[in-house]
């Protein structure tokens, strides 16, 4: 009886030193060990401005959050890179490959890895899976000068239109049924100098002209757009290896964060799921807007170039709205 109970205490002791040995390399995925705090290495992040922003820079935000991440895993470091969309299609032909990108509709991608969080987004699914989720966003709207002097050879309802190459402010005030007998548009920067020098009454602007007529100190009242929105940067994992795919995972799940979303109040953008506490009433109106339809996170240019002439259509109906909504998914 004596030999058993010692060599069955000589198991248990065993056991013990082996878990407390080798357990923290328990958690492996096909023999790969996929414990966070094990890895040692560069996590990639490719970012894409496709819109203007607010009233800071994208790419530092994530820069700080990259910093936040590295803090809570020892030596993992994550590493920011400004791209352009042609930059990026030029990158995956040559065979790189991101662990992480920020990017808007529009944009080549990767092959991207599915993502799995409660944060899930219409227009980051295909199908009942995820694998883009918006890390901010922007808003459209109806910006207009009450001091402006009327001119006989214009006319009040005439609006200005900020375009830029992936924006869709056409389908935006399509959908929110804005209507005017005459439009223009311009490049973002001009459309704005020309409402603030008081060429035009109305601008159909962003956040982004809000947050530059705040800092202004100009007169101005904003109505924000509903029902439909495009001005989301998304966030997507793309690693191949497993052991980064886990970080770009963690990573994103930071980033979505309720601490750190409530932080976009210093980018002048907006959270899609938390409310941010913002002083001026305009960027809390649009804080607050509601959408129904976007285009997918993996649009082509050439489908949103499509989107684009159609909404510009000067012949609007109820057909033309059906085929726009063929080429949006729900938000």
């Amino acid at each position: 009886m004596k030999l058993k109970r010692a060599i069955f205490s000589l198991i248990i002791i065993f056991a013990v030193v082996f878990t407390a040995v080798f357990g923290r390399y328990g958690i492996k995925n096909n023999g790969v060990d996929l414990s966070p705090k094990e890895y040692r290495g560069v996590i990639t992040l490719w970012h894409v401005d496709s819109f203007e922003g607010g009233i800071g820079s994208r790419k530092q935000f994530l820069l700080s959050v990259a910093s936040l991440y590295e803090k809570l895993n020892d030596g993992v470091l994550i590493m920011v890179i400004t791209h352009t969309p042609e930059s990026v299609e030029t990158a995956l032909k040559e065979g790189a490959v991101p662990d992480l990108i920020s990017y808007g509709p529009g944009v080549p991608l990767p092959n991207l890895s599915e993502l799995y969080t409660d944060k899930g987004f219409g227009g980051g699914k295909v199908g009942d899976k995820t694998y883009a989720v918006p890390w901010c966003r922007g808003g459209y709207c109806l910006i207009e000068n009450p001091e402006y002097k009327v001119n006989k050879k214009r006319k009040d309802y005439e609006a200005l239109y900020s375009v830029s190459r992936f924006s869709q402010a056409y389908t935006a005030a399509l959908f929110c049924g804005v209507k005017f007998s005459y439009t223009g548009e311009k490049a973002t920067l001009d459309a704005y100098a020309e409402f603030t020098n008081g060429r035009t009454k109305y601008l159909l602007g962003t956040q982004r002209d809000i947050n530059r007529l705040i800092n202004r100190g100009m007169n101005f009242s904003a109505t924000p757009f509903s029902e439909y929105n495009d001005l989301y940067q998304y966030v997507s994992a793309s690693a191949v290896d497993p052991e980064k795919l886990v970080h770009a995972r963690g990573f994103i799940d930071l980033l979505l964060s309720e601490s750190v979303q409530k932080k976009l109040i210093n980018l002048g953008m907006f959270s899609c799921f938390y409310e941010l506490a913002y002083e001026n009433s305009q960027m809390r109106d649009m804080q607050s807007a509601k959408f129904n339809y976007t285009v997918s996170a993996f649009s082509s240019e050439s489908l949103i170039k499509e989107l684009k002439e159609i909404s510009k259509s000067k012949q609007q109906n109820d057909e033309t709205i059906i085929k726009i909504k063929k080429l949006l998914t729900l938000s």
